[in-house]
């Protein structure tokens, strides 16, 4: 069956038949036409959110990276903290002894030459 016979038989069956008919085969050949198209388009785009999704994927493994590594230096300058914070407490303590040890040796000294003074009289 050729197009020929096709728009016969369609204008035995009358003129609204065949504007409706008209309007069918408009719109099958802009559905074809743009469809393919769009479809396309589609196609480009899912593509392309596939690949934004594994380049977020290795933001999102070197950020974590990133995070670990920024957490170990932070545990290390905390231990680094830490140890400061003992030696100043133990440098605080000897410091405190030795100036109780010069205090009293101080304090000895005047007591033994006010005996030898004393003694000498």
């Amino acid at each position: 069956m050729n197009d020929l016979t096709l728009i016969k038989s369609l204008v035995d069956l009358g003129c609204t038949v065949v504007i409706c008919a008209l309007i069918v085969v408009v719109f099958y050949k802009l559905a074809i036409r743009f469809g393919a198209a769009f479809i396309a388009a589609q196609e480009k785009i899912a593509e392309a959110m596939a690949q934004q999704a594994l380049s977020i994927s290795g933001v999102n493994s070197a950020l974590q990276i990133y995070i670990q590594k920024d957490n170990n230096e932070h545990r290390e300058i905390l231990l680094a903290v830490q140890v400061c914070g003992e030696n100043m407490k133990w440098l605080t303590h000897e410091l405190r002894d030795a100036r109780l040890l010069l205090a009293a040796a101080a304090a000895i000294k005047p007591a033994a030459a006010a005996k030898e003074v004393k003694g000498d009289k």
